[in-house]
């Protein structure tokens, strides 16, 4: 918060936070959400624009680092990071706050709002298949 303050009497007016929606990253995706709709609804009145980029998996060394289980969850669907920074700067330029380079991720948020229970069993599901890939070092 501090931080925000201080780059608000510098005169920035952008600022960004990367959320990740896919696996074990659900938690960290969701705290970096809800702090950058808290910078957007605390200080749009001061000039500040906040854009959330929620890419589900990109092509990068850490995807490839993350072994059987990243294959699991993103292997198939995984993205090019051009892909990600067209997607923000369409996203900056279109003035869009919730900025998904993914269009699974749009389905993945409306089935959160419009059925939470199912997306909850849909998430476990993915989890087992995660800890199965890992204990057993299988993938089917």
């Amino acid at each position: 918060m501090a931080g925000t303050r201080a780059r608000l009497l510098r005169g920035d007016r952008v600022g960004g936070r990367p959320a990740h929606h896919a696996g074990n990253r659900a938690l960290l995706g969701d705290a970096a959400e809800g702090y950058a709709e808290w910078l957007a609804a605390t200080y749009a009145h001061r000039g500040l624009t906040v854009h959330c980029i929620c890419p589900q998996g990109v092509k990068t060394s850490m995807l490839a680092g993350s072994g059987r289980a990243g294959q699991v969850v993103l292997a198939d669907t995984a993205i090019e990071p051009e892909q990600v920074a067209d997607a923000l700067l369409a996203g900056v330029a279109e003035g869009r706050f919730l900025i998904l380079p993914d269009p699974q991720v749009r389905d993945y948020y409306q089935m959160r709002a419009g059925d939470t229970d199912k997306w909850l069993r849909g998430m476990n599901r993915m989890q087992q298949r995660i800890e199965e890939v890992e204990r057993t070092g299988e993938y089917q």
